[in-house]
């Protein structure tokens, strides 16, 4: 179970179409190269620890001010605390492209745990806690012609669902989800309560 491994990757991402911003014409186009170390140890029969550490490369064709270069994490692990009980969690620091006027990526630093309860065996209960902090950045406002403020919001989910699985392949569920948004941007900042029934969820798999 214990292991170490490098990955590496490139991305390329070419958009047909160029946008308008007033009369500024520019792409999207961008390449991503990321290097991740990824580490699995084995501490005991009931806690798996994992973590990685890496590095991401971004960079446009046009508008040099939405690039970006850093370092990027995760640590967390598995504990099965009891024959029916195993908590997920993980601590992180990540980037995610999200292109619009006053932002080309997130930078998203937070916290997860993920308990779950076999009540039986074909009877799961789940929860999900989430703290996000997310940072918009790479903002080409002012090439534009425009003064934007950089966002930053603060996630918070939590959720609880109840699952059955009569069968490999089916699952009958339904969860209960609440969190809100707060954000520097007050346009931005919002509450969510959600209640979600699944009837059927089928999901083939295949294996030899």
């Amino acid at each position: 179970d214990n292991s170490v491994a490098l990955h590496a990757r490139r991305t390329d991402r070419d958009y047909p179409n160029r946008l308008s911003v007033g009369t500024v014409f520019f792409d999207n186009n961008n390449r991503e190269d990321r290097v991740t170390l990824i580490g699995r140890w084995r501490y005991s029969g009931l806690l798996r620890l994992e973590g990685q550490v890496g590095y991401a490369d971004i960079t446009h064709d046009q508008l040099s001010v939405r690039d970006f270069s850093g370092y990027t994490w995760r640590a967390g692990g598995v504990w099965d605390t009891t024959g029916k009980v195993r908590v997920n969690f993980a601590a992180y620091r990540d980037i995610r492209l999200y292109e619009d006027i006053a932002t080309s990526y997130i930078v998203a630093k937070g916290v997860n745990i993920t308990p779950l309860y076999a009540i039986t065996a074909k009877v799961n209960l789940q929860a999900d806690l989430l703290w996000e902090r997310r940072d918009f950045r790479g903002n080409p406002g002012f090439a534009a012609g425009f003064n934007l403020n950089d966002r930053e919001d603060i996630y918070r989910q939590a959720r609880i669902a109840l699952t059955y699985q009569p069968w490999r392949f089916v699952d009958l569920s339904v969860a209960f989800e609440t969190g809100d948004r707060s954000s520097n941007v007050v346009v931005n900042s919002i509450s969510v309560n959600s209640f979600d029934y699944q009837a059927c969820s089928a999901t083939p798999k295949i294996s030899w």
